[in-house]
């Protein structure tokens, strides 16, 4: 009933709810027209408001990781990500899921994104450039290793050279109430 409310607030409240609730299910648990039909709501519902982006976001790297999801429809989440997310925009967590996202697929379902192309690369360096978190930095260079050795980068290797190279000589300084542990 919420997800076709009026009001974005509750449409994103009840698509956090349906994030949680889908996360804590076995990844077997959603059949393959059930995981398409939630995939093409989400992307034809993410351009209705900012609020609605960051709950199908989390939807999506839930939806990506169950066992039945079919080839179209991972293209279809990477498609949705590539054109209606500014992922720069995001707070951490939600820039986190999202290269989640790309490194599932990029392990897991490496023949969709080959099908994407050099347009997984040059959409992808635009989703990194400027990231500064140290955890989702971690995701960004263990998607880059597996895009440099699988992907056609020769026309993006420039900008993607650029992105790179900002970040080295890397240095880290943990903070002395970080929580979370980042690998040096």
């Amino acid at each position: 009933i919420f997800f076709k409310v009026q009001n974005y607030q509750k449409r994103s409240i009840a698509l956090t709810l349906g994030a949680n609730v889908l996360e804590h299910l076995p990844s077997t648990f959603l059949e393959s027209n059930e995981i398409h039909h939630l995939i093409v709501f989400l992307s034809a519902k993410m351009s209705d408001h900012h609020i609605l982006l960051q709950p199908s976001v989390q939807l999506f790297r839930i939806l990506a990781k169950q066992a039945a999801i079919c080839d179209n429809d991972c293209l279809l989440i990477i498609k949705a990500i590539f054109s209606d997310v500014y992922v720069q925009s995001f707070p951490q967590a939600s820039r986190y899921n999202v290269y989640v996202i790309f490194l599932h697929f990029l392990l897991y379902r490496l023949d969709v994104v080959q099908q994407v192309g050099s347009d997984f690369v040059c959409n992808f360096i635009q989703a990194m450039d400027g990231e500064r978190d140290p955890r989702n930095l971690v995701l960004c260079f263990q998607c880059l290793q597996y895009m440099t050795k699988h992907l056609e980068i020769e026309p993006y290797k420039e900008e993607l050279f650029e992105v790179v190279a900002c970040y080295f000589p890397m240095e880290y300084k943990p903070s002395i109430i970080q929580h979370n542990n980042v690998p040096n």
